[in-house]
């Protein structure tokens, strides 16, 4: 996620990512209603395999691109 809001935002500073990801992961939490809800992906996503999580990741990331176009998509 770190990696994510730095090139995404363009932020310059270790601290300003560091802020980043504290907003990013506050508001996933918000979205899940829970709180620190986002530890369950930064878990999973520290702790599966890279070349596992890679797949996984991207196969999750093409299901909700297709999803928000609306093209039916098997689970």
């Amino acid at each position: 996620m770190g990696l994510a809001v730095w090139l995404n935002d363009g932020l310059g500073t270790v601290g300003e990512v560091a802020e980043a990801f504290a907003q990013a992961a506050l508001e996933c939490d918000r979205r899940l209603g829970e709180p620190a809800g986002v530890r369950y992906f930064l878990n999973w996503f520290d702790e599966t395999p890279r070349d596992q999580m890679r797949l996984e990741l991207a196969a999750e990331i093409e299901r909700e691109q297709a999803r928000r176009v609306g093209v039916p998509v098997a689970a």
